[in-house]
């Protein structure tokens, strides 16, 4: 009912079975979490539900996702980040095109308030910036990571500024979550619980929103660094990344990202060049989170045995390709082909 409330849902079935009509419904800005997932399939509230008891045909159903297609149609629930799982599709009947708006809309928002310009050359005061606004698994375990390997105190780094899902998770999740990585002996329950939610608070930005889109916070840091680790929305293969990525090609500071595999391979395939000169990447094809996160852990730890002023050459060694990184983002519209996509697939059903 709150999907249709501001259109005359009559004219909208009538036109959708008689009058060539498409309902374009627009997920481009979120990972298809599994709440989405059920009201888009399952339930009696859902979308693909509206269409079958109006007899509509689902090909006049296209959903804008910013996961690519194995994800997309993958049966969510079947990842538990210490080994790998076989993926199952779900069977469905619609149509839907890739295409991430956060990154068209970022993009825009920094030429709109002409946040363009960059603080002076880096003056490292440290080896790495990592800024978690808000909780989640992966910024736990990251957390956990960074106390557990002793590299904490080598960064900047930041964990629920923003406290949107709280603190300390139900006594059934947190169990559930401890249990599975406990599968892997090397995983210290203790420090888990001291260090996987510990807050690290740098800034006075409550508000998510802000948060998110603000530059000049994550410039000014990112002055002081010589590198990025970006913790990502989502680790479950779905290549959905976020501004958290694209703040650092802004920024011009090399990173690592601790988000889906293959995301990096993903960044290469849309025109960016990574750091496979002075990082070792092969984190980025490890399927598994749990061996994804300690190969990540690994290169912080050969990064910070080195002394800040040797650290600043790595980054001056590839100062062309944070160049193109940045420029690439910026010179590109990022509406990922968008008109094209659609246009053809109403073409398909109506003329094919």
């Amino acid at each position: 009912d709150s999907l249709f409330s501001n259109i005359d849902k009559n004219q909208l079935i009538y036109d959708l079975k008689h009058n060539d009509a498409f309902f374009i419904f627009d997920h481009s800005m979120d990972p298809l979490v599994q709440s989405t997932f059920k009201h888009l399939f399952s339930t009696q509230l859902g979308l693909e539900y509206f269409f079958k008891i109006h007899g509509i045909d689902l090909d006049r159903l296209i959903v804008l996702s910013p996961t690519q297609d194995f994800s997309f149609y993958q049966n969510i629930g079947k990842h538990d980040y210490v080994s790998e799982q076989t993926r199952e599709k779900v069977k469905i009947e619609f149509f839907h095109i890739f295409h991430n708006s956060l990154w068209k809309n970022y993009r825009d928002y920094l030429l709109r308030k002409a946040q363009t310009k960059l603080p002076l050359d880096k003056v490292p005061e440290k080896h790495f910036l990592c800024l978690s606004r808000r909780d989640n698994l992966n910024r736990r375990f990251t957390n956990y990571q960074l106390h557990k390997n002793n590299l904490f105190k080598n960064g900047i780094v930041s964990h629920q500024r923003v406290v949107e899902n709280g603190i300390v998770k139900s006594n059934f999740e947190l169990k559930a979550e401890i249990k599975i990585l406990a599968t892997r002996n090397e995983f210290d329950v203790e420090k888990f619980l001291k260090y996987g939610f510990k807050k690290h608070f740098l800034d006075d930005i409550l508000h998510k929103g802000v948060a998110a889109m603000d530059t000049t916070f994550h410039a000014n840091l990112s002055q002081k660094v010589c590198f990025e680790l970006v913790t990502e929305t989502d680790i479950k293969g779905d290549f959905f990344l976020t501004e958290k990525t694209l703040k650092p090609i802004f920024c011009k500071t090399p990173f690592m990202i601790s988000g889906s595999c293959y995301a990096l391979r993903f960044l290469r395939s849309l025109g960016f060049q990574t750091f496979d000169s002075i990082l070792d990447e092969s984190y980025d094809a490890e399927i598994v989170f749990y061996d994804r996160s300690n190969l990540i852990m690994e290169n912080l730890k050969s990064l910070t045995k080195l002394q800040l002023a040797d650290c600043s050459k790595l980054v001056n060694s590839v100062k062309e390709v944070l160049d193109h990184n940045r420029e690439h983002f910026l010179n590109n519209d990022w509406s990922f082909d968008l008109e094209n996509n659609v246009n053809n697939r109403i073409d398909e059903v109506l003329y094919v």
